[in-house]
This record gives structure tokens, sequence and C-alpha cells, in this order.
């Protein structure tokens, strides 16, 4: 057998592993599409109904729902001013920490990736005590300042390392030219990581709207969110199954929308500082 026929088979085969493996992370989707254009009699039928006439009962009983699309709109606004705030202080904090070069500089990056991984169940007691002392319980800012704690760490990080991939070359010539720092940054360090900077609102975006705990705890009637929503449909008198996956298609439909129109943006953003 050739080398060429060996090569040929070997990228065959890795296609077919990964066309598996894509389709089984798929399922699940797959399996909450289907489910949502079913009429609520079919959706829990065992044996599974594969042919059917497709319906969007599900989809107008939950838009009807007040309660749903209220949730929907704190959602919005909660994941936007989150990602707004988030890109601020990631962006001032991650070009300081880029351009410090001394060991407390080190340390403290490393701190805020360790903060990270730190599970969001250690600070949700905390922070509800503190919430409810300050009168912040079910309150857009108090969740905005809650989803920070996950954020803000992240897109720092990030920052950080597409900062040190500007070439300090570029920066040092501004500054002979009378720039200062921050205008430096504005001017000159930001416009060549903007790429990375869309990824950051991106993932923020994403991660914020999808965030549960902090929801489920820190809000109430006024500021609840739409991932907590979808369990409104669990009634005492059984599950409502059609609902749940009208709703869940419903908010997982931003972010499929955002990472395919993003898609190009994306994949510049994760290359940013990878070639001085």
């Amino acid at each position: 057998m050739t080398k060429k026929r060996q090569r040929m088979i070997c990228g065959a085969s890795m296609n077919l592993v990964t066309a598996v493996i894509v389709l089984i992370c798929l399922l699940p989707m797959l399996w909450l599409m289907v489910s949502s254009f079913k009429p609520s009699a079919l959706v829990s039928a065992i044996p599974p109904v594969m042919v059917f006439k497709p319906t969007l009962e599900n989809f107008v009983h939950v838009i009807h729902t007040a309660s749903f699309m209220k949730g929907y709109l704190n959602s919005l606004i909660v994941a936007s001013g989150t990602s707004v705030v988030s890109i601020y202080l990631g962006i001032t904090a991650g070009f300081a920490l880029a351009r410090i070069q001394t060991g407390w500089g080190h340390a403290m990056g490393a701190w805020i990736i360790i903060i990270r991984m730190v599970p969001p169940i250690l600070f949700v007691l905390p922070l509800y005590n503190m919430y409810r002392t300050a009168g912040l319980l079910d309150t857009y800012t108090g969740l905005i300042i809650a989803n920070l704690t996950i954020t803000v760490p992240f897109v720092t990080w990030l920052m950080m390392g597409f900062f040190k991939g500007v070439p300090m070359e570029i920066e040092e010539s501004s500054r002979i030219d009378g720039c200062g720092i921050v205008r430096t940054m504005v001017s000159v360090s930001i416009p060549i990581v903007k790429p990375g900077i869309v990824t950051c609102i991106i993932f923020t975006f994403i991660m914020s709207w999808n965030e549960y705990l902090y929801a489920l705890i820190l809000t109430g009637r006024r500021t609840i969110t739409a991932p907590i929503l979808v369990q409104s449909f669990v009634a005492y008198d059984g599950v409502q199954w059609g609902n749940i996956t009208a709703a869940g298609l419903l908010v997982t439909l931003p972010i499929l929308l955002i990472s395919v129109f993003a898609q190009k943006g994306l994949v510049q953003g994760l290359t940013v500082g990878s070639i001085k």
C-alpha cells in the first residue's frame, strides 16, 4: 500500500470519526427541534412518533405566556448589561496586566484565572446575604454584578493574551509621538485586537444568557430570566413537554444566531495574538 493511499485512508477515517462525534453531540438539539414542532400528545409518545404533521401550537402557547416573554426580555437586558461592563473592565485590566513585567503582575494574572475556576455556588450564598441587606435582590443591577464574577476574569484573561500579541514597538512609537498610556491603548492597541474584543463580547453574552444558578437564587418575579422560566411548564398535573421543548428552542435561538452570523469574527478573534 502506497503512502498516498495510507494518507487517504487515514484522512477518511478521521473524517468519519469526526462526523460521528458531531452527530452524537447534535442529537439532543435535533430531538429538541423535532419535538417542539410535534403536537403535544405525540411529544412523549412511546415508541417515538417520527412521522407527524408539524404544528406551531407549542410556540404560540409559549409566546402568549406573558411571564416567559418578560423573562426573555430580562435575559436580554442582563446579558447585554453584563457584556458591556465586562468588556470595559476586561479590556482595561487585561491591558494593564499585559504590560506589567513584574512578578506581581504575573501573580495577579494567575489569581484572576483561579477565581474564574471557582464554582459559582461558593459566591451565591454570600451574594444573597449582601444583596438582602443592600436591597439588590430581584434587581437587574444585582444580577449583572453577580454575573461579572464569572465574565470579568474570563474577559481579562483573554484580553491579556490578546494585548501581549501586540508588538511593543508599535506602542513605543505612539508614546514617542506624545501619546499617553490611555491614548495609546485606545488609538493603537484596541484597534489591533478588535477581533479579540468581538470574541469576548460573544462569549460573555453567551455565558450571561445561559447563567442559571445566580438567576435562580437572586431573582424574583420582576427580573426572573428565560432559562429559569422553562421549568415553569412543569405543572402539578404533568410535564408539558411540547411547551418545554418550544421554550428551550426559543432560549437557544439567540445563541445559535450569534454562533452562525459571528462565526468569522469568532475564528479571527481566537487567532489574534498567535502571530506577531
